[in-house]
């Protein structure tokens, strides 16, 4: 570790511990992020910047995570796998319903939403400002 590093720790973590266990599994240290939190990026081959920016990690608490992955790869794997698994099953829940309070037709592409949506901000935030000129104008 460098000299100009700076590391959040608990407390209670001893120096140079960067990966505690949680009631949410095994946290990098001072941060609340598991390394079940990595595990779409890496399973998706993603660059070791892009990881390190996203969540904010300096490069030791990112090696301290993928060495713990390594070194526990099977379980990691395996409460991943369940994690990945009631996060499906909730979406399959929810979705309906979500879609159902939609106001955008369920094959609308997400660009198209975007748009519309961007369109109504905007409006909102004209009708904001015109307001506040009629309240300062009179």
């Amino acid at each position: 570790m460098s000299d100009t590093a700076t590391i959040e720790l608990p407390v209670n973590a001893p120096t140079g511990t960067f990966i505690v266990e949680t009631s949410w599994g095994p946290t990098i240290a001072g941060r609340n992020i598991t390394v079940y939190a990595l595990m779409d990026y890496l399973t998706d081959d993603l660059d070791r910047g892009l990881i390190k920016g996203d969540f904010g990690l300096s490069d030791e608490q990112l090696d301290a995570a993928l060495q713990y992955i390594a070194d526990h790869r099977e379980e990691v794997d395996r409460d991943y796998a369940e994690i990945v698994r009631y996060s499906e099953e909730l979406r399959a829940r929810y979705e309906p319903i979500t879609r159902a309070c939609s106001p955008f037709p369920p094959d609308m592409p997400w660009a198209e939403k975007d748009a519309l949506l961007r369109q109504k901000l905007a409006r909102k935030q004209q009708n904001i400002l015109a307001q506040d000129e009629s309240n300062h104008s009179a």
